[in-house]
């Protein structure tokens, strides 16, 4: 919903700043969506979609491993301090 409202917002700046003959992809979508869908439309969004999707799996992947190795180094360490006050 963020994105579509950026988006939309992007749209409208473009269409004030864009020089004559330029064109960016938001407004190529809004004006394609005016005048009727088609598949090349589909296409680039189910593209945005799908590298987004992979982009947030491959990042809660990492921070999920690496949430795994901080916990096992902290309970490393706090093993280590506690066979350290035992022995004193």
């Amino acid at each position: 919903m963020l994105t579509f409202t950026i988006s939309l917002d992007d749209v409208v700046t473009t269409s004030f700043l864009n020089a004559p003959g330029s064109t960016t992809l938001p407004v190529l979508i809004f004006s394609r969506a005016r005048l009727g869908l088609d598949p090349t439309v589909n296409a680039v969004a189910t593209i945005t979609v799908l590298l987004v999707g992979i982009g947030v799996t491959i990042a809660s992947f990492v921070l999920v491993r690496q949430e795994r190795r901080r916990a096992q180094a902290q309970a490393a360490a706090y093993r280590e301090a506690m066979l350290a006050t035992q022995s004193t």
